[in-house]
């Protein structure tokens, strides 16, 4: 049996052209942030709307979340979560980030995070969620 993998950002593209061309006569248009900021380079990381903010996080190497708000078309810079997270996507609960089953570590000794990571973007802060089950 081969195994296929995609990224993420190969994922949500072939989503949008999908609806794209469901839809027939909507077009998309790019949106830039109006002060200049840009989200920092990574890769192996998560993206989710979260309220009216459209949150990035994880990656390799220790990066910071990163908001990007429509109303005032810019990127937020976040807090670094205590330890390198990547290779998950990021669930909205209650208007947090809830990060489950993230791997840790840098190539080729990645390891599972044994709790659950919470990311509050209005407090710009990181807590420990509860403990993921060893046998999961």
């Amino acid at each position: 049996m081969r195994l296929i993998t995609f990224s993420v950002s190969s994922i949500c593209a072939v989503l949008l052209l999908t609806q794209s061309l469901i839809a027939g006569s909507e077009t998309w248009s790019k949106v830039e942030a109006e002060d200049g900021s840009l989200p920092e380079a990574r890769h192996e990381s998560a993206f989710v709307a979260i309220g009216d903010l459209l949150v990035l996080a994880g990656g390799r190497g220790i990066k910071p979340v990163e908001s990007f708000d429509p109303k005032y078309a810019q990127w937020i810079r976040g807090a670094k979560p205590p330890f390198e997270i990547h290779h998950f996507q990021g669930v909205d609960i209650d208007g947090t980030m809830w990060v489950v089953g993230a791997f840790t570590g840098g190539y080729p000794d990645e390891v599972p995070v044994q709790k659950v990571m919470i990311y509050d973007p209005e407090g710009a802060r990181w807590a420990e969620g509860p403990s993921i089950p060893e046998n999961r």
